[in-house]
């Protein structure tokens, strides 16, 4: 008696989005579309600073900056900046 075999294809590499956005109790900054199909700290910090922050400056002292804690999130160079822009948080 013959067996069936099923199989599955699956498509490597497929086309990414990677999207950024702030929520508040008020308002939605961004969405912010990354170019890039990876995001590493430096493209992270890019953002960061010519985006997310100087929207987020005029909220400032309540803003709670929060991250999910993917790696892009970890680099020193990230976390120097937040700890700058957002201090005793």
């Amino acid at each position: 008696m013959a067996t069936a075999h099923n199989y599955r294809e699956l498509e490597r590499d497929s086309p990414k989005v990677n999207v950024w956005c702030a929520l508040s109790h008020t308002e939605v900054i961004g969405p912010f579309f990354f170019a890039e199909t990876t995001i590493n700290s430096v493209t992270y910090l890019d953002m960061l600073e010519m985006y997310a922050v100087p929207q987020m400056q005029q909220h400032q002292p309540d803003v709670i900056f929060q991250q999910d804690g993917a790696p892009p999130h970890w680099g020193m160079i990230v976390r120097d900046f937040l700890d700058e822009n957002f201090p005793d948080r």
